[in-house]
């Protein structure tokens, strides 16, 4: 795992040698500007001699001596700063102006007709024969003392490496001073998120100077809000489930204990037993099925097919009637409804909603309707008691229940809207309750989107 001060420290040095590489860079491609430069200076001087020179034998010939003729091309030539011309002939020197330094240096080499260095910045020379018969040792040097592009050179590097060491140190600072107020902000969550548990949700953080860091504070936050509702929600969960599975064991081991005390003489007493303890079984099993519904992750598991939903709607009608067989349902549609969904999510979703309709509907006529809109929607009315407005928004969670006395007894855990709207979100489907107390219930279920 990276440490952040150890990459801070990694990509100062990057910089650093980012800064040294376009330094060198710069250095040897100004260096090479001003060799060539001088080169061409020297080029340029030796072209104009060799046109020179062409002409020494035709002045020679009309009776002119060598050294008018010498000095008369050194005249002519082209005067370039730091520049020297030199004719040596028969031991003589002929120059404008020359250093005996420089020219004892140039004499020694053996190199001819092109541009050569003698010592870093130090001169360049180019040393050529000249070819007369009467004169058969004539030789030419151009000398250009580099001594000012030496001094130009090291200004550079001078100015280059104090930039350079400034431009470090400040960068230093500046990421020595950023990473320490990064670090103080980063210590200060760390010691906060260490504080957090279960029994503490402390969101109290305070406002870090960086906006990015400040993102992250508010995120955080936001998170642990969410840990917060939901650790609540579980919590709540978990006691009313307790709460719920209580009842019929507490009732079940009531009976067992009196089927153990007289059942063996009282036959009534055993059979009451028996049929209040597989009431209060089937209750269980009802309820567990309901939580284990609501705890796993039905979203991976859809398996969607064409189906017709008035038959699907039939089918569950039949079902109830055997379990209520009072009741009046009455189903309108005409036609056929087909969706493209889950079907067994779909069928429990209605069984909840029907059955709901059922047990708060006063063993009133039920009516379930079916329409064709922009798509498919189902309404299921009751005309029971009815909702009242500030219950309305809770009915869909989990154990809630209006008048908890009388949803036991009519077998009811306040799980079945929680397992309607956890279906609906899962299969993109929008279920509205419209309500009004003494008049009844009305559901909408639309399909549209299916």
């Amino acid at each position: 795992m990276k440490k952040i001060s150890k990459m801070l420290l990694k990509s100062y040095m990057i910089l650093v040698m980012i800064f040294t590489f376009s330094d060198i860079v710069i250095f040897f491609t100004v260096e090479t500007y001003i060799k060539k430069s001088s080169a061409d200076d020297l080029y340029a001087i030796d072209s104009f001699l060799q046109y020179e020179t062409k002409e020494f034998k035709e002045k020679l010939n009309r009776g002119r001596n060598i050294k008018d003729i010498i000095d008369s091309a050194l005249d002519e030539a082209p005067k370039i700063l730091g520049s020297s011309i030199i004719f040596k002939v028969n031991g003589e020197i002929i120059s404008n102006n020359y250093s005996l330094n420089e020219l004892k240096q140039v004499e020694s080499q053996e190199h001819y007709d092109v541009v050569n260095d003698y010592g870093y910045y130090n001169i360049q020379y180019l040393k050529r024969k000249i070819n007369l018969k009467e004169y058969p040792d004539l030789e030419v040097y151009i000398i250009k003392n580099l001594k000012s592009e030496k001094r130009l050179m090291l200004n550079i590097v001078g100015i280059s490496s104090l930039i350079l060491a400034f431009t470090t140190l400040i960068a230093y600072f500046i990421s020595r001073k950023f990473y320490n107020k990064f670090v103080f902000s980063l210590n200060e969550l760390q010691k906060l998120t260490n504080k957090i548990n279960l029994e503490n949700f402390n969101t109290n953080f305070k406002e870090s100077e960086f906006y990015e860091f400040q993102q992250v504070i508010i995120s955080y936050n936001n998170m642990l809000k969410r840990l917060k509702e939901q650790t609540q929600n579980q919590i709540d969960f978990v006691n009313n489930a307790s709460h719920e599975l209580k009842t019929p064991i507490f009732v079940i081991s009531g009976y067992v204990n009196m089927i153990k005390r007289w059942g063996l003489s009282n036959k009534e007493l055993v059979e009451e037993s028996l049929e209040a303890i597989s009431e209060e079984t089937k209750n269980m099993t009802n309820l567990v099925n309901k939580l284990l519904f609501l705890a796993k992750d039905e979203s991976n598991n859809i398996k969607r097919e064409d189906f017709d939903l008035k038959e699907l709607i039939e089918l569950i009608i039949r079902d109830l009637k055997i379990l209520y067989p009072q009741q009046d349902i009455e189903l309108k549609g005409e036609g056929e409804y087909c969706i493209y969904s889950d079907i067994f999510l779909i069928k429990q979703l209605l069984i909840n909603l029907i059955e709901n309709a059922i047990k708060y509907g006063n063993n009133k006529k039920i009516t379930i309707i079916l329409e064709k809109r922009e798509g498919i929607v189902a309404k299921i009315i009751d005309r029971g008691k009815g909702i009242s407005k500030e219950n309305l928004e809770r009915v869909f969670e989990k154990f809630f229940r209006e008048d908890k006395a009388r949803s036991r007894s009519q077998g009811s855990h306040g799980l079945g809207l929680a397992i309607v709207k956890k279906i609906a979100d899962i299969l993109d489907i929008k279920v509205s309750i419209e309500s009004e107390i003494g008049i009844g219930s009305r559901v909408s279920i639309d399909f549209k989107n299916l």
